[in-house]
C-alpha cells in the first residue's frame, strides 16, 4: 500500500525575506506555499508570478481570514510581529515568525501569553539551533570530545547601509543591532552555554553615523559553571557578512 502524506499549506506574510523562505519550503516534500501577502503590489505579483501562487493579499488579516493555510511565516518588519502573531494565533495557524520575536519584552510575554492559550505552535527563527555547522559543534561540545568549556565567543558582522529597504533605521521602531541581528549570536551561546548569569556591555557609533542608535557593541558575559563568554555586534562594518564563533574547551578548540 502508499500512503500519501497531504501537505501542511502554508502562508507567507511580507515578502522581503519572506521570498527566501518560498525557496526554501519548496524544497520541503510536507509542505507547501499556497498563499502570500506583501504591501507593495508589484512586489507580490512579481512573486506570485515566480511561484505559480494564485492565493495573493495585500492585507495580512484576509490571508489569515480567506487564504485556508496551516501555518504562517511571518516576515515582516519587526514592530508589526506582536499584533501579527497574536492575530494568527486567534485564527488558528501555526506560525513561524522571523527574529527578533518583538522590540520590547512587554509585548515578548504578550505573544508567548497568546501561544499558551493556544493549541498552536509559535516559533521564532534562530536559525543557528538549526544550522548544521553549529548543530555540530553543540553535539561536539555536548559530547565532550573538546573538554570543559571556558571560553564562548561569536559575532553578528552585518553591513547594513547596504540594504535597499531601511526600514530599520526609522527611529519610531528603531531596530537596536543587538536585539536585530546580535541576537543570533547571543542565542547561540545560549544554546550553547547555557542562560548568561551577569552582563557587562559597551556601545558606539562610528559607522552609521546618521542613524538613530549605535551601531556597534561588545559584551562580555558569565555563563553557568564559570565559562566565560564575549559577543561582538556590528552593523556599519565594511566587510562581508560573519557569525564567526570560537569553543575553547580544556581539551581542544572550535572555530566556525
Amino acid at each position: 500500500k502508499v500512503f500519501f502524506m497531504e501537505k501542511k499549506k502554508i502562508g507567507i506574510i511580507g515578502l522581503g525575506i519572506g521570498s527566501f523562505y518560498i525557496t526554501a519550503i519548496s524544497n520541503i516534500k510536507s509542505a507547501v506555499v499556497t498563499a502570500i501577502c506583501d504591501t507593495d503590489v508589484a512586489l507580490l505579483e512579481k512573486v506570485a508570478k515566480e511561484n505559480s501562487i494564485t492565493k495573493t493579499y495585500t492585507d495580512y488579516r484576509d490571508l489569515l481570514r480567506e487564504g485556508d493555510v496551516d501555518a504562517v511565516c511571518i516576515c515582516t518588519p519587526d514592530h508589526f510581529h506582536c499584533q501579527m502573531v497574536k492575530d494568527a494565533l486567534a485564527a488558528g495557524k501555526h506560525i513561524l515568525c522571523e527574529k527578533p520575536l518583538a522590540l520590547h519584552t512587554n509585548e515578548c510575554a504578550e505573544m508567548l501569553e497568546a501561544s499558551k492559550r493556544s493549541d498552536r505552535i509559535l516559533m521564532v527563527g534562530q536559525v543557528c539551533r538549526f544550522t548544521p555547522s553549529f548543530m555540530l559543534a553543540k553535539k561536539l561540545v555536548d559530547s565532550g570530545m573538546i573538554g570543559e568549556l571556558y571560553f564562548v565567543e561569536s559575532e553578528y558582522a552585518h553591513d547594513y547601509s547596504q540594504m535597499v529597504n531601511n526600514w530599520r533605521r526609522d527611529p519610531a521602531n528603531m531596530r537596536h543591532p543587538v536585539t536585530g541581528g546580535g541576537c543570533h549570536a547571543v542565542d547561540l551561546l545560549r544554546w550553547i552555554a547555557g542562560n548568561p548569569i551577569e552582563v557587562y556591555a559597551l556601545t558606539n557609533k562610528k559607522c552609521l553615523t546618521d542613524w538613530p542608535c549605535d551601531d556597534s557593541a561588545i559584551s562580555v558575559l558569565k555563563f553557568p559553571n564559570n565559562v566565560m563568554g564575549k559577543v561582538y555586534v556590528s552593523t556599519g562594518c565594511k566587510r562581508d557578512y560573519t557569525m564567526r564563533t570560537v569553543l575553547y574547551g580544556t581539551k581542544g578548540t572550535i572555530i566556525t
